[in-house]
C-alpha cells in the first residue's frame, strides 16, 4: 500500500514539474537552456579542450534532450503502476 501511494505521489509531482516547465515563457525557458548549455560546454572543454561545438546547436540539443529525459522519467514512474491499471482495465488509456 505504501509503495503504491509513493508511486502515485512521485508520478503526480513529476507531472507538476513537467507542467511548470511547460508553462514557462519562451524567453525564460531559452535563458535556462542557454545557461545549461554553457555549463555543459565548459565542463566538456575541461575534459576535451578541442571541443568546438557552437552554443546555438548545443542549446538545441539540450532542449530536445530535456524533452526526451522528462518523458523517459515519466515512463519510469508509470512502470510500477501499469499492473494496477491493467487490473482496472485502464491499461490502454495509460
Amino acid at each position: 500500500m505504501a509503495g503504491r501511494i509513493l508511486s502515485w505521489t512521485l508520478l503526480l509531482l513529476w507531472l507538476v514539474v513537467i507542467f511548470l516547465w511547460s508553462r514557462q515563457p519562451a524567453m525564460q525557458s531559452n535563458q535556462m537552456s542557454n545557461e545549461i548549455s554553457a555549463d555543459i560546454a565548459t565542463a566538456v572543454k575541461l575534459i576535451a579542450p578541442q571541443f568546438n561545438e557552437d552554443l546555438i546547436s548545443l542549446n538545441r540539443t539540450v532542449r530536445e534532450s530535456a524533452h526526451v529525459i522528462a518523458y523517459f522519467v515519466h515512463g519510469l514512474l508509470m512502470q510500477p503502476l501499469w499492473p494496477e491499471a491493467e487490473r482496472a482495465g485502464l491499461r490502454d488509456s495509460v
